[in-house]
């Protein structure tokens, strides 16, 4: 937000001195283009809510990873307890299903889709796994992926809770501005 500071006067005297109440007034340019002349309460408001509104979208792009995560954690789980039904002479490749899971590529690009073959869903979260490889060694390679994602997932918790905090001291400051606002004016009030 581009602001410039401009002087008025009020038409308000000073009942003591007789002199004019004079005020600052901030003429603020906003990202569209737009204009308005704001008290220093209203411009301060402003630049709370802006923030609270900047962090409310860091708290909703915090949430979409852990649901992505939240999804690789259940997907990985239901394989694994299938894994766990397979006889023997079973493979991996035998493993089919429907399962939506979100994954990097090799650009850093993150992708969500929904795969039939575990062996995919497995390989494409970076859980080594083939047709040749023994269902042990797999579940071993999947509980680690387990650790790992439920660690990340209690991490974005932290995360989250830290900029929802935030975020509430936003608003909490906005609320503060109109209070101390309210009581200033009402201060004014009584003495004219």
């Amino acid at each position: 937000m581009d602001f410039d500071t401009s002087a008025i006067t009020l038409s308000l005297k000073n009942a003591r001195t007789g002199k004019a109440l004079t005020a600052n007034v901030y003429d603020v340019t906003f990202a569209d283009g737009s204009k308005r002349s704001m008290s220093i309460a209203q411009l301060v408001m402003a630049i709370c809510l802006e923030r609270a509104t900047e962090m409310e979208g860091d708290v909703v792009d915090i949430m979409e990873q852990m649901a992505r995560v939240t999804a690789n954690i259940e997907a990985i789980s239901d394989i694994e307890k299938r894994l766990l039904e397979l006889k023997d002479g079973d493979n991996l490749g035998m493993l089919i299903g429907s399962w939506s899971i979100a994954y990097e590529d090799a650009y850093g690009i993150t992708h969500e889709e929904t795969f039939t073959s575990a062996q995919t869903v497995l390989n494409n979260l970076g859980i080594a796994a083939t047709n040749a490889s023994s269902i042990d060694s797999i579940i071993d390679n999947i509980e680690s992926k387990l650790d790992e994602l439920n660690t990340t997932s209690q991490e974005q918790m932290i995360t989250l809770q830290s900029q929802t905090n935030k975020r509430d001291q936003s608003y909490e400051m906005i609320s503060n501005v109109v209070k101390s606002l309210y009581t200033v004016m009402t201060g004014v009030a009584n003495n004219v």
